[in-house]
């Protein structure tokens, strides 16, 4: 017979050790069922991570914890799926309990990908110096990943060359990586390499088992940039097919190339159906913002400041009549800019002739670089050679009558800084999108031609405000004149369509306060001549016009 102490024999105590004795049983089986639970949410955050639903996968992760917060495999793939959703302060509090967590080098990679997403590069850099040690043994993958973001910080950097270096190391450990492949390939094609881009991208599908819309596509566009126009129409076409119904903007991309392909092979009717069919795909605002619309609006509004202008002007004629010095009329002042058009137009086709045997280098990928730099210089040299000489015809003295004095050049040349300033601020803060453009010459790829357009550009200046903006002014008043003067720039040079539009605004406010073209002509020549050495010494610089 079990005898029990004393104190437990008592009535009031036999009616609590029932639950007690069950209690103590359950203990153990609830922390057991708590891991349960915190593992069982942790796979299908995993599951729905692979299945790119983030959101689900986040509240899936955030049940995991909630069940076991030191489970690091949850608090890793959280960081892991808010990066991939764009919430980059909790990915980084997340990422960072991580790396405590855990010796592997995922965490660091993450945040290294993180710190260059927000431009911390000094940051990044330190990270990817210390998962550089955990890196080594943890396989070829992460190796390929650490060789990659060392080529995505270079890269950002304007470190071109170093970065190229990087993505073949990427590309060598890890050849079927499709990322890094890509990456690779779009570098070399920015920096105006189509022939290393095609090679890097038929390396690849050689190797890859099934094919790819992207890979094809950029193919077909380094067929274009070196001339291959049938291998070009090819491997877009095939691309089209590639891609899904929910590839609206990539089909609509494919299908602007393919229209010109077909026109630069002098299958018209094939091109306009291309054309069309670009319409009518991909995101309307995408297609608005991103196509010729903005400068179409620009046009518009342009001609409706003429247009009330010309209604406040009374019946008779004010021109000047007298003797003596003439003011040059809005006509010629029109004149003057289609001639430096229609000359402008057939050289850059010429050019684009005999250097690449293609009559629409204009608007094609890699040669449109040089054409368009050739177009503009000259365009530049007619329009001010243009204005000289008419303003000399009638009857005035160009130099003191376009420029006047020297003694506002300083003036000029600290406006021009404040416009260098400008421009590189509107390149640094202006996120990916819209309204922040390409370039309208390519600055990442400098050749002698961008340079020689660098510095001529500027002589344009006489012709937009000292000349245009005199001729508009006698006949619409100052504020009309400061706005068609300012247009008619940006409507010229097209992109970034906002900041030149900006600037073209400023010098004509200036000038109509100063009535000095020296001083405009001095801030135009500063403002291309600080970005032309500022890309030379600074790679940083160099990589916003990319």
């Amino acid at each position: 017979m079990l005898l029990l102490p004393p104190c437990l024999t008592r009535p009031h105590f036999r009616y609590w050790l029932l639950p007690l004795l069950v209690l103590l049983f359950l203990l153990p089986n609830s922390a057991d069922a708590q891991l349960f639970d915190a593992n069982r949410y942790l796979q299908n955050c995993l599951e729905f991570e692979r299945g790119g639903d983030f959101e689900t996968a986040r509240q899936s992760c955030l049940n995991a914890l909630a069940s076991d917060p030191d489970l690091a495999q949850a608090r890793l793939a959280l960081g892991r799926i808010e990066l991939a959703l764009g919430n980059l302060a909790a990915a980084e509090s997340n990422l960072q309990q991580a790396r405590r967590q855990t010796d592997s080098p995922e965490p660091l990679l993450l945040l290294a990908d993180l710190m260059i997403r927000s431009k911390r590069f000094d940051e990044a850099e330190s990270v990817l110096r210390e998962a550089a040690g955990k890196v080594q043994g943890s396989g070829s993958s992460w190796a390929a990943r650490h060789a990659y973001l060392e080529g995505v910080l270079e890269e950002s950097r304007g470190n071109f060359t170093e970065a190229l270096d990087h993505f073949r190391e990427a590309v060598r450990l890890e050849p079927g990586n499709r990322d890094y492949l890509l990456r690779l390939a779009s570098l070399y094609f920015e920096m105006g390499e189509a022939d290393e881009a095609q090679a890097a991208l038929q390396s690849y599908i050689g190797r890859s088992a099934g094919a790819d819309p992207e890979v094809t596509s950029l193919l077909g566009r380094t067929y274009w940039a070196g001339g291959d126009l049938e291998a070009a129409a090819t491997e877009l076409e095939r691309a089209l097919a590639l891609r899904t119904a929910r590839g609206g903007g990539g089909q609509a991309r494919d299908l602007r190339a393919l229209a010109l392909v077909y026109y630069g092979l002098g299958d018209y009717e094939a091109g306009g159906l291309a054309l069309r069919e670009a319409m009518l795909r991909g995101n309307p605002l995408e297609t608005f913002f991103s196509g010729n619309l903005p400068w179409l609006l620009l046009l518009l509004f342009l001609l409706a400041v003429h247009l009330v202008g010309e209604s406040r002007i009374g019946a008779t004629s004010s021109a000047d009549t007298g003797e003596g010095p003439r003011i040059w009329s809005v006509g010629q002042v029109y004149g003057i800019g289609w001639a430096g058009l229609l000359c402008a137009l057939p050289v850059a086709v010429a050019y684009g002739y005999f250097r690449y045997e293609n009559l629409l280098s204009l608007v094609t990928p890699v040669q449109n670089s040089d054409t368009l730099a050739i177009f503009f210089v000259v365009f530049s040299l007619v329009v001010a050679v243009g204005a000289w000489r008419r303003t000399a015809l009638n009857g005035w003295s160009p130099g003191p009558a376009l420029l006047g004095g020297s003694e506002r050049v300083p003036a000029g040349i600290l406006l021009g800084l404040a416009l260098l300033a400008a421009t590189i601020a509107y390149r640094l803060y202006v996120p990916e999108g819209p309204f922040r453009d390409d370039y309208f010459l390519d600055l990442a790829h400098l050749t002698p031609a961008v340079a020689a357009a660098m510095l001529l550009l500027p002589l344009s200046e006489i012709f937009f405000r000292p000349f245009a903006f005199t001729a508009f002014e006698n006949r619409y008043g100052s504020a009309f004149a400061v706005l068609i003067s300012g247009g008619l720039s940006a409507l010229l040079f097209a992109t970034p369509l906002l900041l030149l539009l900006a600037i073209g605004l400023v010098l004509a406010a200036v000038y109509r306060s100063t009535r000095s073209g020296a001083l405009t002509l001095a801030a135009q020549f500063t403002l291309h001549v600080g970005l032309l050495a500022g890309i030379l010494l600074f790679p940083l610089l160099r990589s916003l016009f990319v």
